[in-house]
């Protein structure tokens, strides 16, 4: 985590100076963060509120209300940039 943190703080001038070994490094050390970061959020369907009902057959007829879902997308603070 440290190392994401040094990457963000990179001025242009830094990066520009990094030799091929370095940049790959960095690179590799994103994506796994990045890799990592996202195979621990909950998958869509897992924030979605169930869509079964438990409303009796005989009250079929009823249209249900439409459902107001709200999708909330998390970005980890570190991915951010000027994050200190």
């Amino acid at each position: 985590m440290s190392e994401i943190r040094a990457f963000s703080e990179m001025t242009d001038a830094e990066v520009d100076a990094m030799s091929k070994e370095e940049c790959q490094h960095a690179i590799r050390t994103i994506r796994d963060f990045l890799i990592a970061a996202s195979t621990n959020l909950p998958s869509v369907d897992d924030c979605l509120p169930s869509t079964s009902s438990s409303t009796p057959s005989s009250d079929a007829a009823a249209s249900p209300e439409p459902a107001q879902d709200t999708l909330i997308f998390v970005t980890p603070a570190a991915a951010l940039p000027n994050h200190k």
